[in-house]
């Protein structure tokens, strides 16, 4: 709003109350009078600072503000890798492998390496013949049971040479063969060196016979593989 000194409000009034003659209303006040009161009076008044008024309402901090709380991480579960879990187990299983049946001269062999992977021969006398196999493969990555026990798959199988095919070794007759109790995409399960007897299974004296003896020791003395499905069974036997 403006406001005017006295000197220009007398005159004001003054204007406003003299009347014009044979006039019976105020005459009105003079445009030009008003505007050179208001501007004489505006050029009068001292330089004021200007003054802001601070805001009473709160203002929530920016995400870009800082604060004084640390950060703390969460804590992230550490997955482990298959292939260093996988060899940790089998480490602990390195050696030679027999599956025989106790009668005959024959025996099925693989020799573990800390991968799961392995090699080994099969063969089997008769006479004046022989049939027999040479072949590699590997485990898949154990799946634990519990604390003595794994499930494992032959993932990978592959026999040397021929199914059927005849051959000449040390003036005997040869007849390259499928090994008893290897399989590719069977299923084993892996008893640790360790396991009570009362946790075997009841077919497992007769699957591993004749190279456990489970009658004697209330815990099973080597690690064994078997394999329900195929009724047979691989235990750790180092000659």
């Amino acid at each position: 709003m403006v406001s005017l000194s006295k000197k220009h409000l007398g005159l004001l009034c003054s204007t406003i109350l003299v009347f014009s003659p044979g006039c019976s209303s105020p005459a009105r006040i003079p445009h030009e009078l008003l505007s050179s009161a208001i501007r004489s009076e505006e050029s009068s008044k001292p330089d004021r600072p200007l003054q802001i008024e601070e805001s009473t309402e709160y203002e929530e901090p920016s995400e870009d503000s800082t604060t004084t709380e640390e950060y703390e991480p969460e804590a992230q579960a550490i997955e482990e890798d298959p292939a260093e879990s996988a060899t940790a187990i089998y480490s602990q299983l390195v050696g030679h492998y027999i599956h025989t049946s106790g009668a005959g001269a024959w025996n099925a062999s693989f020799d573990l390496n800390p991968d799961g992977s392995f090699t080994g021969e099969f063969s089997d006398h008769d006479v004046d013949q022989m049939y027999y196999s040479s072949y590699s493969g590997k485990f898949s990555a154990p799946v634990q049971v519990d604390s003595n026990t794994y499930r494992v798959t032959l993932d990978e199988f592959n026999i040397d040479g021929t199914i059927g095919e005849q051959y000449t070794k040390d003036s005997m007759l040869c007849t390259t063969t499928t090994p008893p109790g290897l399989e590719k995409g069977a299923s084993y399960t892996l008893y640790m060196a360790g396991t009570p007897v009362t946790a075997l299974p009841s077919d497992f004296e007769a699957l591993t016979y004749p190279l456990v003896n489970i009658r004697t020791n209330s815990t099973l003395p080597d690690p064994v593989f078997v394999s329900e499905e195929l009724q047979r069974s691989f235990v750790q036997y180092d000659y």
